[in-house]
Order: C-alpha cells, then structure tokens, then sequence
C-alpha cells in the first residue's frame, strides 16, 4: 500500500479559489505538481500573447510548490 499525501502551497498564490485540484501530490517518494498555470489571483492571463514569460511564471509557481 502508498501512502498519498495533497500537499498545499505555500506561494502566496491563491490557486484553489479559481482551480479545483491540489497543486502538488506525494505519493512514497514521487511528488507530482499539477495546475501551474500564468494567471492572476483573479484568474487574468498573465503576459498574454508572451510564451516566454508565461514559461518562467509558471516554473517560478513550480519552484514555490516545491519548497
């Protein structure tokens, strides 16, 4: 048997008011990170039309999760 464990983030972040999933899941010794996205606290595309920039807000939110 594994042992799951939802892991909330501690970014400052306020996924869970605008996504309905955790942002990180440990399973044993696998941690899987879901739901990062480039939006605002009110759910506003961050840098649109920058892909460049969308990618770094995004592995910016990964490198919080995983903290």
């Amino acid at each position: 048997m594994y042992k799951k464990v939802h892991l909330p983030s501690d970014s400052g972040w306020q996924w869970s008011r605008i996504t309905p999933f955790a942002s990180m899941v440990q399973v044993d010794d696998l941690i899987f990170v879901s739901g990062q996205n480039s939006i605002d606290d009110s759910g506003n595309v961050l840098d649109p039309g920058n892909i460049s920039a969308q990618t770094r807000n995004v592995f910016e939110r990964m490198k919080n999760v995983l903290a």
